[in-house]
């Protein structure tokens, strides 16, 4: 097959998922999967953080072009403040190593092998990225890919960051 690479830059959607959305101000729902380098994330050791989680899968265009920005967005963050989480839906752990070395990537991969998470977040299309305040309150939800994508997740974990200092 001699299909022409896609052009991911100019891949944008502002899907909505009624779902995910429906999540928002309420408690993230708890628990744990395996990751990539063989430990295990559980989302209820991060309670005092922000937490990004980004469901995805290295076939799809435009979680391709999500990733890198998620990425570089959190990492803008303290560690101690703010934690990303690429979920990926059912791939192997090779295959997934390798598309990472590729992309030349590195994020925390929890592996979602049966999209059972992925089905308690309201996953129905991919990238679906849910951010989660301080106390495992899920406050945003975006599913699919806009050019802003990075700025917005930055955004949200800005005021998210300042409404944690305004309370303490």
């Amino acid at each position: 097959m001699n299909a022409r690479e896609p052009e991911w830059d100019s891949f944008e959607s502002t899907a909505t998922d009624s779902a995910g959305h429906d999540l928002i101000g309420k408690p993230a729902v708890d628990f744990e999967l395996p990751t990539l380098d063989g430990g295990t994330f559980r989302l209820g050791d991060h309670a005092d953080k922000v937490v990004v989680l980004d469901f995805w899968a290295t076939w799809c265009g435009p979680c391709i072009a999500a990733l890198p920005e998620y990425i570089s967005a959190t990492e803008a963050f303290p560690s101690s403040d703010v934690i990303f989480v690429a979920i990926n839906l059912e791939e192997s752990p090779d295959r997934i190593r390798a598309f990472l070395d590729r992309q030349n990537l590195s994020p925390s991969v929890a592996l979602d092998r049966g999209s059972v998470i992925a089905r308690q977040f309201g996953v129905s299309g991919i990238p679906h990225t849910v951010v989660i305040g301080p106390g495992r309150i899920v406050k945003h939800v975006k599913v699919g890919f806009s050019k802003d994508a990075g700025e917005q997740i930055s955004a949200v974990i800005s005021e998210l960051l300042e409404e944690r200092t305004d309370v303490d």
